[in-house]
């Protein structure tokens, strides 16, 4: 089959799910292409991310305004009425890579612009996306008549695709399931479990001496702050941090900073526990390499709220409000034995809910 994949450039997430399994599609012997905005095209393109495939730029959908790495609802909300005066150049830019290449089906990550026009050219398509409720960007009554007719429009075109495909675990394991707004079609969802670049048994681990947290929280104006709280307890405890996305370079002593990594994998196999934000793909990684979860809240980002709720839920690891907390929360994940079984729990299941095998398996069917 020939199969067209449009995700969305708005974070790395989308890239790192529909990337693999693009590439897992490839290697079942499809042929495949791929479509994204900047800046995320260009970045692509710098790092040979997708090698030799065919990347094809289209425009950006959904623009979110963010502020000191704060959502700003009204901003968001002004930019995306504005954007969609672009409509027809989005769906412009869609006829000319599908007229092109001529795809049996399009499997888009959260453009909604592809599953019209392949509506308009009878080819199947399907939905992939770790968030349908519009709650999460537009929260509470003030929102409620923007919401509402986000929604209405999001029903009307879901309606167009086969399947609508979460990238997570099925319920009641599923970590963003607070993220999910089934519009009346839940037989139309389809929980094929983690998609994510690299599984376990392909990563050769990185040793550690010593317990070690692997830090993903991204670059912070804080930085020098949290590494004075990093160094306090590595002193307490004897524990390492390796601080990835640093804002500097320091691999002496106990805490650890990177700027960049070129390959993640081996150090999260590696690590006992991961300090992140909770994005969804960090979250599965994580629940797939068997790693619990220490979880720095960010309130304004309500998608990111709610993949917490799930990692709670699920007993999979601790959401901490400041970084005031993470002393407790290091203590707590090494001492109560829960959170590891747990994560060596979600590891079995991920094994069994291998996201790009069982997605190949739906498609080729």
């Amino acid at each position: 089959m020939r199969i067209y994949i449009p995700f969305c450039g708005v974070g790395f997430g989308h890239v790192m799910r529909s990337v693999p399994l693009g590439l897992g599609l490839k290697d079942a012997g499809h042929e495949v292409y791929f479509a994204t905005h900047e800046p995320v095209f260009s970045k692509i393109k710098k790092i040979n991310f997708i090698k030799d495939d065919p990347l094809f730029k289209i425009e950006e959908e959904i623009i979110l305004a963010q502020e000191s790495g704060k959502l700003n609802r009204c901003k968001t909300a002004y930019k995306g009425i504005s954007n969609l005066i672009n409509f027809p150049k989005m769906i412009k830019a869609h006829k000319k890579i599908i007229d092109r290449v001529k795809p049996d089906l399009i499997l888009s990550d959260t453009i909604f612009s592809s599953i019209l026009y392949a509506k308009n050219k009878n080819i199947d398509s399907f939905f992939m996306a770790n968030q349908t409720n519009n709650y999460v960007f537009f929260p509470g009554k003030s929102y409620f008549i923007l919401r509402k007719s986000i929604e209405k429009v999001m029903k009307d075109i879901l309606k167009y695709s086969k399947r609508i495909l979460i990238p997570d675990f099925p319920p009641p394991y599923t970590f963003c399931r607070k993220s999910i707004d089934y519009f009346g079609m839940k037989k139309k969802f389809f929980f094929p479990g983690p998609i994510i670049n690299k599984r376990p048994e392909k990563v050769k681990e990185k040793k550690f001496k010593t317990k070690t947290f692997l830090v993903i929280i991204g670059g912070t104006k804080a930085w020098k702050r949290n590494y004075q709280i990093f160094e306090k307890i590595s002193e307490k405890t004897g524990f390492e941090f390796y601080i990835m996305n640093s804002k500097i370079n320091k691999f002496q002593g106990k805490v650890k900073h990177f700027k960049f990594v070129d390959d993640l994998y081996p150090y999260i196999k590696g690590c006992f526990s991961i300090i992140s934000h909770g994005g969804h793909t960090t979250l599965m990684e994580c629940a797939t390499y068997g790693k619990p979860v220490i979880a720095l809240s960010t309130k304004d980002m309500i998608e990111r709220e709610n993949n917490l709720y799930g990692l709670e839920k699920n007993n999979m690891g601790i959401k901490i409000e400041n970084m005031g907390e993470l002393e407790y929360a290091v203590d707590d994940i090494v001492n109560n034995k829960k959170y590891v079984k747990n994560a060596k729990k979600y590891m079995t299941l991920s094994k069994k809910n291998n996201g790009i095998k069982n997605v190949i398996k739906l498609l080729e069917n």
